[in-house]
């Protein structure tokens, strides 16, 4: 299909975004590529900037900008469902309302969709939105790791910034919406059933800027979410195709936490438990060592404070990883919720 015909309809879920949304919808207009239609779909914002903004934004764009309104506060995959239905558009894009698409990223999108290709998602810039020592690294982080193979098949539908043709998103059933928000793992859930009908990739040259969480919000999503993604693998369900989840760097992440709990105990240990954590020290070096290498060019400046970062986040992780393992071990609930859809 010549790349003219396509008509893409750009969907984003809309929950208190404030100032940040105006920023994300002006992006998307300015696109080389031109949408379609841009669909605000509001899960029932309270914050009245957010609600000024949705009924300026569509008047300013009425040819362009529709906005679909919730009955009930019901998560982004309820909200990507909505506008999912009410889109013309033969290929569906996802945007979160906190970031700004790049200009070419909708044109990209359509070239690799040509390409015989159902699903296509994009990666986050290396420079966030917001300024702040962790949001750069979080940033960066995520723009290293997904970016790192070039076009890959993928299984994460991330919502963030990824785009699907409208038939292969009908078919397989769009989101599950008996996910709640607090799971975080819809984009996940949807990816592999979509992977296993369609053929989904991932391509860096797609790239959106993100406001990302801070110090404290990072370290709470990071522990709460690595629980989740735990429960997801022993359910049967694997880790990222592409991303941050994989065993190479899973490896490094538990040697990180081993590092400090045999650090804490070499009284106890003598040599052994300092050798120990020296070697395993130098096995979580070793497991990061190109996002090392890539901060050392990218943001030299920056490394010695994006290594600590990296430390501190891996013994997050880590630990996380054991609550998430202690969770599905004695918990049917906890079991039960990846079994839904």
């Amino acid at each position: 299909m010549n790349e003219k015909s396509h008509q893409v309809s750009v969907i984003v879920p809309v929950f208190n975004a404030g100032t940040a949304l105006q920023d994300c919808v002006k992006a998307i207009v300015a696109s080389d590529f031109k949408p379609h239609e841009v669909i605000l779909v509001d899960d029932c914002s309270t914050d009245s900037k957010t609600i000024f903004l949705l009924d300026s934004l569509q008047k300013e764009f009425s040819r362009l900008v529709k906005v679909v309104k919730l009955k009930k506060n019901s998560g982004p995959g309820v909200a990507r469902n909505s506008g999912a239905a009410a889109a013309n558009g033969d290929l569906l894009f996802f945007c979160d309302a906190d970031t700004r698409l790049d200009k070419k990223a909708l044109g990209i999108f359509v070239k690799t969709i040509d390409t015989g290709v159902d699903a296509v998602c994009g990666v986050y810039s290396p420079n966030p939105l917001n300024p702040g020592f962790t949001e750069g690294y979080k940033a960066a982080f995520d723009h290293y790791n997904f970016s790192k193979r070039g076009v890959v098949p993928y299984n994460t539908f991330s919502a963030y910034c990824a785009g699907v043709s409208a038939q292969a998103y009908r078919q397989v059933g769009g989101f599950n919406e008996s996910l709640t928000a607090k799971m975080e793992y819809e984009n996940e859930e949807f990816g592999r059933r979509l992977s296993e009908h369609y053929k989904m990739v991932i391509n860096p040259e797609i790239v959106t800027e993100h406001h990302f969480p801070g110090f404290t919000a990072l370290t709470k999503t990071y522990f709460y979410r690595v629980a989740l993604w735990v429960g997801l693998f022993l359910s049967g369900k694997g880790f990222d195709d592409a991303g941050d989840s994989t065993s190479g760097t899973g490896f490094a992440t538990l040697a990180a936490l081993g590092a400090l709990v045999l650090a804490l105990l070499v009284p106890c240990l003598g040599v052994f438990g300092s050798l120990t954590s020296t070697l395993l020290i130098v096995i979580w070096l070793v497991g990061y060592l190109g996002f090392f290498s890539y901060v050392s060019n990218a943001f030299p400046s920056r490394l010695a404070i994006y290594i600590a970062l990296n430390y501190y986040f891996s013994v997050v992780i880590g630990m996380g990883a054991i609550w998430g393992l202690f969770r599905y071990a004695t918990s049917a609930q906890f079991r039960r919720q990846f079994k839904r859809g």
